[in-house]
């Protein structure tokens, strides 16, 4: 279904805008990296991918090198940097198996639990997100965001981060899942 692949591509470009507006204002990193999985995902999802594998694998790898240095000195791998080192494993595992030709069987025999425990990582955190949302917690999920323009702006507060960071791992979970087929 082209039409859907062409929708989903559509949603992470609307995501990877809010994203880059969040940078803009408040400089995270964490920003950075969402922004970057927001516009690999799109590309995924589109028919035709205008960045060549190497540069996405180069992006998503300095991401996870970020993520996994960050986990390391916050010691807080069920947090922000926990979700960052996961997302960008993540991204980088579907450029390196080849996200295109996945469900086809041709894949390394450990990439099947490899997308089962990531998509799980995903999953855990877009119900977080999403029970913050539904209690009105406050919270910011991604606390390396929260700055001082953070309540200036709708787009820059702690629930349209949450949304955003509940949409986004509820997609990029359903992608690793078709890895599993």
């Amino acid at each position: 279904m082209p039409w859907l692949s062409g929708v989903l591509a559509g949603g992470c470009l609307v995501l990877g805008a809010l994203h880059a507006v969040r940078l803009a204002a408040t400089r995270s990193a964490a920003e950075a990296v969402h922004l970057a999985m927001a516009l690999g995902m799109a590309a995924m999802f589109a028919s035709h991918d205008p960045v060549p594998n190497p540069v996405w694998t180069a992006v998503f790898a300095a991401c996870t090198a970020g993520a996994l240095a960050a986990v390391a000195r916050s010691r807080d791998a069920g947090g922000e940097p926990g979700h960052l080192l996961a997302g960008s494993a993540s991204m980088l595992f579907m450029v390196a198996s080849g996200h295109a030709q996945a469900g086809h069987g041709s894949g390394p025999a450990w990439a099947a639990p490899a997308a089962l425990v990531l998509a799980g990582a995903c999953a855990w955190h877009a119900l977080r997100c999403t029970l913050r949302l539904g209690h009105g917690r406050q919270q910011n999920p991604a606390r390396a965001v929260a700055a001082p323009a953070a309540g200036r702006h709708p787009l820059l507060g702690t629930r349209t981060g949450a949304g955003a960071h509940a949409v986004m791992a509820t997609g990029m979970g359903a992608m690793l899942l078709t890895a599993l087929s």
